[in-house]
């Protein structure tokens, strides 16, 4: 839908800024690859590109489907892990310790992301409202776009 490939939009320019941003290198990194990991599971991985069913466009087969669909879940697996290891070896906690120094905390940034992020669980699994859903996400989404302009933009300053 629309507002789905909007989503991906998104994610995509705030994936490109994280990789582009020119001081705090390992916390817009981290960045880059947590929105990369969004960017993914908005596609299903890829399934949504390369396992359509037949008859129906908007239903996908599952990883379990393929003779070796499991391997989707170990290579998600060795990403975060290997995400994880980038943020230790490159003392990411430095770079977040300078950069709560520098600007100021998004306390109401963060909790209206938690809010977006409670709306979409409700739009999912109590409501069955795919509308309250998609329309909570592209909100996150748009929320940590404008985090990572925010921050990139001050930080730059300093």
């Amino acid at each position: 839908t629309l507002l789905e490939n909007t989503q991906l939009i998104v994610l995509a320019g705030a994936f490109i800024m994280c990789l582009k941003a020119k001081n705090n290198k390992v916390l817009f990194n981290f960045g880059a690859m947590v929105i990369f990991l969004m960017f993914m599971r908005e596609i299903s991985y890829g399934r949504c590109l390369f396992a359509q069913m037949p008859d129906n466009p908007h239903m996908f087969y599952h990883w379990s489907h393929y003779k070796y669909g499991w391997l989707a879940h170990v290579i998600i697996g060795i990403y975060i892990a290997c995400s994880c290891l980038y943020a230790i070896v490159n003392k990411l906690w430095l770079d977040v310790k300078n950069v709560f120094q520098n600007v100021r905390f998004p306390f109401w940034d963060l909790v209206v992301m938690a809010l977006f992020v409670v709306f979409q669980m409700l739009g999912e699994k109590v409501l069955d409202s795919t509308t309250l859903e998609e329309t909570a996400e592209f909100s996150l989404y748009c929320a940590i776009f404008a985090l990572v302009y925010y921050y990139r933009k001050r930080l730059s300053k300093n």
